[in-house]
């Protein structure tokens, strides 16, 4: 089984960004509010939705954030899933017992 990205998320702190990687980091902020940024959703799930065009049974799991909610993932992972042709699943499978430190306060 293979595992695939749509895009590599590249910290600002470690070099300066392109304007690709600039893109990313945009886009990858306002999915964290589909309903405020529903073209973001929309966005990525069509970019994302090409990467796997070819697993004929791609299983989409949605992570949890930092404080637990899939919300926001499972959005993009349905619309994923949608954009798929009924070849895709989304199951929510990861769950957080307790919260965590967010990666950007780390």
């Amino acid at each position: 089984m293979k595992t695939l990205y749509a895009r590599r998320y590249v910290s600002p702190r470690t070099r300066p960004l392109t304007p690709d990687e600039v893109c990313t980091r945009n886009i990858a902020y306002a999915l964290k509010e589909p309903r405020r940024f529903p073209e973001a959703v929309e966005i990525a799930a069509e970019e994302m939705a090409l990467l796997i065009a070819d697993e004929p049974r791609a299983v989409l799991v949605p992570i949890p954030t930092s404080q637990g909610d899939t919300g926001p993932n499972r959005t993009l992972a349905n619309e994923i899933a949608r954009r798929m042709n009924g070849t895709g699943r989304v199951i929510a499978a990861l769950a957080r017992r307790t919260p965590v430190e967010s990666s950007c306060q780390r």
